[in-house]
């Protein structure tokens, strides 16, 4: 966008990363926003936050991601007379949960969408639910693959497969019950033989929870013989080094970064068959889809991977490669982001 001509604002809660946006970017700090908060009332007072920030910056046009970002961010964007394009990528907890919460954030949704002329989504259920509702119409919408994924930076591995080198599985993502770690350290407890191969979990420690979830995951890790590799930040690296990702996630996803990281560096990969996931697999040809919080098909899955020749091994890869290459190529993405701009902002003028 820097590149077809747009000055590039970002709003967001500081997290420490800001200071890796390159130079051509203006950040502006959400102070009031609280990403892990549950309380709508407070999370109320964004909207004028959001609101100031437009006007301060001069905003033309706002592209809004998250839940938080995508009900305060339109309804800032409506009184601060602009439009914002909204991206659901993926609804969490809350409505796998539903109780008067849910009621509540289908409410905002239905409020703050009123009107919006377009909406991306990353998967059709998503699209269907929000049609269910009536939040959104069906031509309001249009659905892009996911965030999409740099082909460039995410290349495919080059790690030799060799007789007696042990095979590197892995968990990699937010370490939440409903991403599936917990599925995954109980699946790995099952697997006896481990001549072969090593397990390993990264993630970086969620911060709504206490540091004595954290020494949790570490002695359950340790009790089943899982490297328990904290959070890396250069993780292109890292799944270079790895034979099968796991992600036994039964959270609301849109479709999980770190499956599209996986597929473009060509591992195989073994997930659930839910909502966003399901999207990165081609059952038997580049990884295996479980039944969610289902111990017994998860172990399956990981045996299933662990009994391949390493020849199904490496072709299972490249057709994670050519489904990368064909499917969610990021450039696909932004120019849906651009095409959208362009449109808008010329009907605008």
């Amino acid at each position: 966008m820097q590149k077809a001509g747009y000055l590039i604002c970002v709003f967001a809660s500081a997290d420490g990363y800001e200071a890796q946006l390159p130079d051509f970017v203006d950040f502006y700090t959400l102070k009031k926003l609280n990403p892990t908060g549950k309380n709508p009332f407070r999370d109320y007072k964004l909207i004028a936050e959001i609101e100031k920030n437009i006007v301060d910056s001069k905003v033309d046009l706002m592209f809004s991601f998250t839940p938080k970002g995508n009900i305060y961010g339109a309804l800032a964007a409506r009184r601060a007379n602009i439009i914002c394009v909204p991206t659901v990528n993926g609804l969490g907890r809350i409505f796998n949960s539903g109780g008067i919460l849910k009621t509540i954030v289908i409410y905002l949704y239905r409020r703050s969408f009123k009107n919006i002329g377009l909406v991306f989504f990353q998967n059709s259920e998503d699209l269907q639910l929000f049609i269910d509702r009536k939040i959104v119409r069906f031509d309001q919408a249009e659905i892009v693959a996911g965030s999409g994924v740099n082909l460039s930076v995410f290349k495919p591995r080059g790690k030799i497969i060799e007789k007696g080198n042990p095979l590197i599985l892995t968990y990699a993502g937010r370490l939440l019950p409903e991403k599936g770690v917990f599925d995954y350290i109980h699946a790995v407890q099952q697997i006896k033989d481990r001549s072969e191969c090593t397990f390993q979990l990264v993630g970086k420690h969620p911060d709504n929870h206490s540091s004595g979830y954290l020494h949790k995951i570490e002695a359950l890790c340790q009790a089943a013989g899982i490297e328990y590799l904290g959070n890396i930040d250069q993780i292109a690296d890292y799944l270079r080094e790895v034979d099968v990702l796991i992600f036994p996630s039964y959270y609301r996803e849109g479709i999980p970064k770190i499956l599209l990281e996986a597929l473009a560096t060509g591992i195989p990969i073994i997930t659930t068959d839910s909502i966003g996931c399901r999207e990165t697999v081609d059952q038997d040809v580049n990884g295996w889809l479980v039944l969610p919080r289902d111990n017994d098909s998860l172990v399956t899955a990981i045996r299933g991977f662990l009994s391949l020749s390493a020849k199904e091994r490496i072709e299972m890869g490249m057709h994670s490669r050519k489904m990368a290459e064909n499917k969610f190529d990021v450039r696909m993405i932004v120019e849906a982001y651009l095409n959208a701009a362009y449109v808008i902002l010329r009907k605008e003028s």
